[in-house]
């Protein structure tokens, strides 16, 4: 668990604004704000399309999935990058699973 101070806000758009390219410059604004900070990490639930197309849009890329394994405990399934997955699983203290 990230402490308080790292933890991610949650963002949503407001209707009205959706589709204007409102959350990848406010990703790009956070970034360009945090120019210290080598990483970041979005996450996002899998199922909200609308905030992965505007991940992808900031230009970032998928790393790893979360997912719920047989037992009901959280794992890792890396993306095209495992290298980075790997980083992700260690970041929050994952165990990460074999790629697809």
């Amino acid at each position: 668990v990230l402490p308080a101070t790292l933890a991610p806000p949650t963002l949503a758009t407001l209707p009205a604004w959706r589709g204007r390219g409102c959350y990848p410059a406010l990703l790009h604004a956070i970034v360009a704000r945090e120019a210290a900070i080598h990483d970041f990490w979005i996450i996002h639930h899998v199922a909200n399309v609308a905030s992965q197309r505007g991940i992808a849009h900031a230009g970032f890329q998928i790393a790893c999935a979360i997912h719920r394994t047989a037992d009901g405990a959280l794992a890792l399934r890396p993306g095209a990058d495992v290298e980075r997955a790997e980083a992700g699983a260690a970041l929050l203290a994952l165990p990460l699973l074999p790629p697809r």
